[in-house]
């Protein structure tokens, strides 16, 4: 009997099946360790704050670094009793870094995610970030957050991104929001990222401070010889001057790397041979994704300097620094030493990113090649007398207030209760909240898509409170007005999946009133993780189409003075045919219904 070739093996078949149950399995796992992090978290939520835990995170669980680094060096100099919380990602990765203080009696290590990092997430008096803390954190009554960021922004960021409006927002804006104190760097920080990018300008109800990053303290005030000697210990000691090469990373979104490593190592080697080698040594800092990649290459691993030495402590003793588009040059402005721009793409970055700076007025060079580089490093002197103008005008706007004190302003305000400047993002618009799930198709969309387009924007402040989408949904998200602050529902409500399911039940036969389901899911909670403490004059509910019970919850807990339900003729809520379910104001067939309650048309 002859053999057919193109059956499957039973070892092909077992290997098929393996891969497709291991597949299962795994997402099976997934969707079980979401359910407990509700389940510990909703429990959690129900502790007393701690009044004297701070639990800092940068970098997403990086290590112990960036302005929440010296702001705990700060406190832990005061010799206050606090208890001092770190969120690390891989403890493997960045055991370099957490050693320095891992012995101290008041210094905790969580896990990023894990059970214990949830519970100081949700019970420490003082939470302090540079970046964001996950989609499921939303700020509880009593806590002080303090968001530091990690940037000054030279190139297009937040609601700005073309294609990225709701990527590049959903879980930042909400951060921001939820902040009691940000800092806010400088005027044009407030102004182009905060007020302009991320548009809490009229919205946000936190302070922001007119302080500096507390990192630039580290540049001014690190000793050199104490990050002298940690870079000996790991192999980057050196009698030259320092060159150091930190190149941005690029991707389309935060956790979404697009480099060439090739060119890397290019620019590497052409540079070294085009410079004075016995008198400059050539060092690499790169974005932490990127240095993944790099610590297995051996060429370049040799020149790239860990991520567990902090940014600002490294530049204090770095003599010439290279970029591109990244803000790190900001922090090196203080030093008054030179700064070169290596940018081969930048009309193509320039068209498809945005920059927010000229590129002619940057406090030094900008080369297109390595020839010119090179050219620059051999005429230092020349270059520096050149761009000594421009350079002392960017420190004008930028770091004037960059004193060596910064860190102590801020701890004084935030954990002290010290006056402080501030600045305000109050305005004279009302502000309107529009909440649509647009997961999904829903009757009226592009109904509602023109709507938006006649508001009258300089009499009013528009938010859309929408679900999750991808595909055409997120399209046509994308491209809706572009002065309507988009905010994204990306969670369920922290509760139990048992308990959500039983409460929607009891809700739907009317066994429970809307008050008791909304204390049930936490709904209070989940107002202040999407919103923070924003508060709107006017909140337009259009029918949702997608977990309606969570929705009709969220529009009842809503801090608004007014609210209107919208709903079409194919789509009334069963819950509202009950009198004591209904908690709107008004209820509209249509959105043309809601003009009559506003003088906005444009």
């Amino acid at each position: 009997m002859e053999k057919n070739n193109n059956s499957l093996s039973v070892g092909a078949i077992w290997r098929v099946n393996r891969e497709f149950w291991t597949k299962k399995l795994k997402k099976r796992l997934k969707k079980k360790r979401r359910s407990l992090k509700k389940t510990w978290l909703s429990d959690y939520l129900r502790l007393p704050i701690a009044e004297k835990n701070i639990l800092y995170d940068a970098f997403s669980g990086l290590g112990v670094l960036d302005s929440p680094r010296a702001i705990f060096k700060e406190l832990l100099a005061r010799g206050d009793d606090f208890v001092h919380i770190w969120t690390v990602k891989n403890h493997k990765i960045s055991e370099e870094n957490l050693n320095e203080f891992r012995n101290l009696p008041n210094v905790i290590f969580v896990k990023r995610g894990s059970r214990e990092y949830l519970k100081a997430l949700s019970t420490a008096k003082y939470l302090v970030t540079n970046n964001t803390f996950p989609p499921y954190f939303g700020r509880r009554k009593g806590q002080i957050y303090l968001n530091t960021w990690h940037g000054i922004p030279l190139k297009a960021m937040g609601y700005e991104r073309q294609g990225q409006r709701v990527d590049a927002t959903k879980n930042v804006a909400r951060n921001f929001l939820n902040a009691t104190h940000i800092v806010g760097a400088n005027d044009f920080t407030i102004r182009r990222l905060f007020k302009k990018a991320y548009m809490m300008e009229g919205i946000f109800r936190g302070k922001i401070l007119g302080e500096p990053m507390p990192r630039t303290d580290l540049v001014q005030n690190t000793k050199h010889e104490y990050i002298e000697e940690k870079l000996a210990r790991m192999g980057f000691s050196t009698d030259k001057k320092r060159i150091v090469y930190a190149p941005t990373w690029r991707g389309a979104l935060y956790n979404q790397l697009q480099f060439d490593l090739e060119e890397l190592k290019n620019f590497v080697r052409t540079l070294k041979e085009k410079i004075d080698t016995d008198r400059y040594q050539v060092y690499l800092r790169v974005h932490y994704f990127l240095y993944r990649a790099i610590k297995m290459d051996e060429e370049l691993a040799e020149l790239c300097i860990p991520f567990t030495v902090d940014t600002d402590e490294l530049l204090s003793v770095t003599d010439v620094l290279i970029s591109d588009y990244s803000s790190i040059f900001f922090d090196f402005l203080s030093t008054k030493r030179p700064i070169l721009f290596y940018v081969p793409d930048l009309e193509d970055y320039a068209e498809n990113r945005g920059l927010s700076i000229d590129p002619q007025d940057l406090p030094g060079p900008v080369a297109k090649d390595i020839d010119t580089v090179a050219h620059f490093i051999s005429n230092l002197e020349e270059v520096g007398e050149q761009y000594t103008k421009k350079h002392q005008e960017m420190c004008t706007w930028c770091i004037s207030r960059e004193d060596g004190n910064v860190t102590k302003r801020v701890v004084d305000t935030v954990f002290y209760g010290a006056q402080s400047d501030w600045i305000s993002c109050a305005t004279e618009k009302k502000k309107l909240l529009f909440m649509a799930d647009w997961t999904k198709n829903f009757a009226g969309q592009s109904q509602f898509t023109d709507f938006l387009n006649k508001i009258d924007y300089s009499k009013y402040d528009v938010t859309l409170l929408t679900g999750e989408c991808r595909g055409q949904q997120k399209e046509l998200l994308e491209n809706i007005n572009k002065n309507v602050r988009i905010l994204v529902n990306t969670k369920a409500p922290a509760a139990p999946l048992r308990r959500r399911r039983k409460t929607r039940r009891r809700l739907k036969i009317g066994d429970i009133s809307l008050g008791v389901a909304c204390e049930n899911y936490n709904m209070e909670h989940e107002w202040r993780k999407l919103t923070g403490n924003a508060e709107f004059d006017l909140c337009v509910q259009l029918q949702p189409t997608v977990s309606q019970f969570n929705w009709l919850l969220l529009g009842y807990v809503a801090k608004a003075q007014k609210k209107v339900f919208v709903y079409s003729h194919t789509f009334r809520p069963a819950v509202l045919n009950q009198e004591r379910y209904r908690y709107h104001d008004v209820e509209a067939e249509n959105l043309e219904d809601v003009w009559g309650l506003l003088d906005a048309r444009a």
